[in-house]
C-alpha cells in the first residue's frame, strides 16, 4: 500500500546475467540485428552475446591482454573500433571477429574514447593524456591531432 502522494517504486530484477568476463565490462554495442550485444573489458577482450541465452558465441576476441576500455559501432554496422591501453585502436570486421588494421600512436595515453563520422570515414578517439586525434579510415593516416583538450 503505498501513501498519498507518494509512488511506489519497481523493483528492477536482471532479466538475463551474462558470464565470461573476468573483469570490468567497460563498453557495449548492439550490433545490426537485435539478438546480439558485443563487449570490452579490462580483461582484453571482446566477446559477443546471444540475448536469448545469455551464452557467448564464439571465442573471444583478442589482440595481445592490454585492458580494452571502448568500443564503437560504424554506422552500417560493418565494423567496430576499440581503444586500448596499449595507445592503440584497433579496426574489427564485424562478421569475421578479425582485425583489419590498428593505429597505433604512441605519443597518446590510453584510448578512453571513440566516436564514427557521420560518414564512416573518419574515427575520432580521446587519450587519458588529454588529447584527441583522428584519423582516416581507408588510409589509416591520422587526419588531425594530436589536440590537446582544455585540461590542465
Amino acid at each position: 500500500m503505498s501513501l498519498p502522494g507518494k509512488q511506489e517504486t519497481s523493483k528492477i530484477m536482471p532479466h538475463r546475467k551474462f558470464k565470461g568476463h573476468t573483469d570490468t565490462i567497460s563498453g557495449i554495442i548492439h550490433p545490426p540485428g537485435g539478438q546480439r550485444v558485443m563487449t570490452c573489458s579490462a580483461d582484453g577482450s571482446l566477446r559477443v552475446w546471444n540475448l536469448e541465452n545469455g551464452l557467448q558465441i564464439g571465442h573471444d576476441w583478442r589482440d595481445g591482454d592490454r585492458a580494452v576500455f571502448t568500443m564503437a559501432l560504424s554506422l552500417d554496422g560493418t565494423k567496430v573500433v576499440t581503444g586500448s591501453g596499449d595507445n592503440v585502436v584497433r579496426l574489427w570486421d564485424i562478421k569475421t571477429g578479425k582485425i583489419i588494421t590498428k593505429w597505433r600512436q604512441r605519443e597518446l595515453g590510453a584510448i578512453r574514447t571513440l566516436c564514427w563520422s557521420r560518414d564512416g570515414g573518419r574515427v575520432l578517439g580521446g587519450a587519458s593524456d588529454g588529447t584527441f586525434r583522428e584519423w582516416d579510415v581507408k588510409s589509416g593516416k591520422h587526419t588531425m591531432g594530436p589536440i590537446r583538450s582544455g585540461r590542465s
